[in-house]
């Protein structure tokens, strides 16, 4: 439930951020419905993480991404890789 409230939360900011950001969506549609259902059932599969990965490479000042990442990696049990991420999603964030 986290993990659907969380990208409900990204999907309504996403047009009070700044515009420094790529105009690009945080990855396809289909496959953050899929992450966030894998995240839900806390099964986080190596193909999401990946697409976590390649989504905060791509568009490393997204506070989305990071904190999607950070909570993916926490639901897979690394919470030590996790703790970066979620920092600097909290350190992005648009203040409220």
């Amino acid at each position: 439930m986290l993990a659907l409230l969380f990208v409900s939360a990204a999907r309504r900011t996403r047009r009070r951020e700044e515009d420094d950001e790529d105009d690009g969506q945080l990855v396809d549609e289909f496959t953050l419905q899929r992450i966030a259902a894998s995240m839900e059932r806390g099964d986080v599969s190596k193909a999401a993480l990946a697409a976590l990965r390649s989504e905060v490479r791509r568009v490393p000042r997204s506070y989305r991404a990071q904190g999607l990442l950070g909570h993916a990696l926490m639901q897979a049990g690394r919470a030590s890789e996790a703790v970066p991420s979620l920092q600097r999603a909290l350190a992005l964030a648009p203040s409220a």
